[in-house]
């Protein structure tokens, strides 16, 4: 299962978001998946993601009484976007600070986050032709997953789906700001934090791409898709996005 499953928004708009995990599991295919999960990264980066991420086991990091603090100066240091899409020096830092990953190279999840389904097609084939060893799994629309699974030759065998927001749901914030923030499945892109650089934008203070960074930051697991929220804030800012959230 991954958290990713409740992002939200219109399906022409969730396809422009998909996702390729892989991790290991202790006791299975951890041991010796070093080279398995560099592999993986080097197809990932291939493809051209909007974003990548990766976590190590959390005791880790947790022995550093700031490390949320490190994890956000480490990971996003430098980060830069053009026209929604990271730079190629933005990329570069990606490969290396996941290449670079946990001290042994067993403990890595990672990802890559597309806003293409080519793309995410033709990552999906490679790393099913590359017969890794690893965990993977995907999130999108089911159909688009459907689809190119079935080009690569997988025959999907579980599927899982958000059942949505139950309850006082009047209490929630407004569909625009549900739609970015949800794009980091651990609620770390705050509502507020939407709000606020909706705000800036609307008063010409900043631009669509460092919005996009900006938002793209506090996600420190690296599963925001800024390429989507840059589009998502274009039509906030030109007044189309309810009729094209419809």
């Amino acid at each position: 299962m991954t958290n990713t499953m409740h992002r939200q928004g219109s399906v022409e708009s969730l396809r422009q978001d998909y996702i390729i995990f892989a991790t290991t599991v202790a006791g299975f295919n951890r041991k010796g998946s070093r080279e398995a999960v560099k592999r993986f990264i080097e197809i990932m980066m291939k493809h051209q993601p909007v974003n990548m991420g990766l976590s190590k086991h959390a005791a880790d990091m947790e022995k550093k009484p700031n490390y949320i603090w490190e994890a956000l100066r480490n990971r996003f240091h430098g980060r830069k976007y053009q026209d929604g899409r990271p730079t190629e020096e933005t990329r570069r830092r990606w490969e290396e600070v996941l290449r670079r990953g946990s001290p042994n190279g067993e403990r890595l999840r990672t990802h890559g986050v597309f806003d293409s389904i080519d793309r995410f097609a033709a990552a999906l084939r490679d790393v099913k032709e590359a017969d890794l060893g690893l965990c993977v799994n995907v999130n999108a629309v089911h159909e688009d997953t459907d689809r190119a699974a079935r080009a690569a030759g997988i025959v999907r065998h579980t599927i899982e789906h958000s059942l949505g927001v139950h309850g006082r749901v009047e209490r929630l914030p407004s569909a625009e700001i549900l739609e970015l923030s949800t794009m980091c499945g651990h609620g770390m892109v705050s509502f507020n934090l939407v709000r606020k650089m909706i705000y800036v934008l609307n008063m010409g203070q900043i631009s669509i791409d460092r919005a996009a960074e900006l938002l793209a930051k506090p996600c420190t697991c690296g599963v925001f898709n800024p390429t989507r929220a840059a589009r998502i804030l274009t039509q906030i800012r030109d007044g189309t996005y309810w009729s094209q959230a419809k």
